[in-house]
């Protein structure tokens, strides 16, 4: 039997679930874990990887490396601003319109930001962590939900999970213990009140409380979500992290009885994400939907990894509704 952990490496899940999938992944850039996650999967020659991100410039390298792995992988680049829902819908309309997309069978929600040093909204006027983490990735993934769909298959034995099944794969972060969602002051009180963590926390709640109602509306129609924690890694996530950050972090973590983490290398953090999208026997359930260190964790299993507020059912619909009214949507 396999035993997978800390140190699994995100190659050492694809070399044992290869598939011939068609991924898209947020989150592009060189040193991060869209593109790590991205260099793994290229050894097992998906048919195809859809790069979103900001930048073609900065996703450039990434596309030219996966090509030099797996030179028969379709690559596509769909630019998408995610603090920007005038992008995002852009970004969904180029995917839906692409016959040369014909089915998504993993979409990987893995772009973010993390701990600006001061408040900052995105475009459309929203908390920039939660607008960014969740609203601009809640509202691609039900816009491009259809080439999901089109990538479930009945299951003869009525199983809902197993080989060939899609998935929509959310990173969170252990950030979720910080906070969850301010249903009534999602800005911190326009800013007044901001903490860097706090902020990033309650979009990483939001993450897994997303998750939650994706299994709710379209597991049994074939289609399953998980959630995770990467792990502590050196990305490009870090780039607005001081002194001040750092400090406020190392408190934060000790207010709910952590130590600060064994850093990952990019390779070990992919991991997780990977065996998520990858791995057909992974239970799927409404109890199990979050990962940490490649290994499922049943809900209240750690609340020092998944917080009981980022696993509220009550909460999960009540966001779904919200996210809903913010995008001016009913999905």
């Amino acid at each position: 039997m396999v035993q997978w952990g800390f140190e699994t490496e995100g190659n050492e899940i694809v070399d044992k679930f290869s598939e011939n999938v068609r991924v898209v992944i947020t989150g592009s850039s060189e040193g991060g874990l869209g593109a790590e996650s991205a260099y793994s999967l290229a050894r097992a020659s998906p048919a195809q990887i859809v790069f979103m991100g900001r930048s073609w410039e900065k996703t450039k390298a990434v596309v030219e490396k996966v090509k030099s792995i797996g030179s028969s992988i379709d690559v596509k680049f769909v630019q998408l601003e995610l603090d920007s829902l005038a992008s995002v819908r852009k970004a969904a309309k180029e995917i839906n319109d692409d016959a040369s997309i014909p089915q998504i069978d993993v979409l990987m929600l893995n772009a973010g930001v993390m701990a600006l040093p001061s408040p900052q909204l995105t475009e459309d006027g929203l908390e920039a962590h939660f607008g960014t983490n969740h609203i601009g990735h809640f509202l691609l993934a039900n816009l491009i939900m259809p080439k999901v769909m089109a990538a479930a298959r009945p299951n003869p034995n009525g199983e809902i999970g197993g080989p060939g099944t899609p998935r929509i794969i959310t990173v969170s972060s252990y950030g979720n213990i910080f906070s969850g969602i301010r249903f009534d002051d999602l800005s911190f009180g326009n800013g007044k009140d901001y903490d860097p963590w706090r902020a990033y926390g309650q979009s990483k709640c939001a993450n897994i409380l997303m998750t939650i109602s994706l299994n709710e509306k379209f597991r049994l129609r074939g289609i399953v979500a998980y959630t995770l924690n990467p792990g502590s890694i050196r990305t490009s996530l870090i780039r607005h992290l001081n002194d001040e950050s750092t400090k406020s972090f190392l408190e934060l973590l000790a207010q709910h009885g952590k130590e600060r983490y064994k850093p990952k290398t990019l390779q070990q953090g992919c991991s997780t994400q990977l065996r998520a999208a990858l791995d057909p026997t992974l239970p799927a359930n409404e109890e199990i939907f979050f990962l940490h260190d490649t290994q499922p964790l049943l809900k209240g299993e750690d609340l020092k990894v998944l917080a009981a507020h980022s696993a509220d059912i009550d909460q999960a619909h009540e966001l779904w509704n919200l996210s809903n009214k913010i995008v001016g949507e009913q999905f």
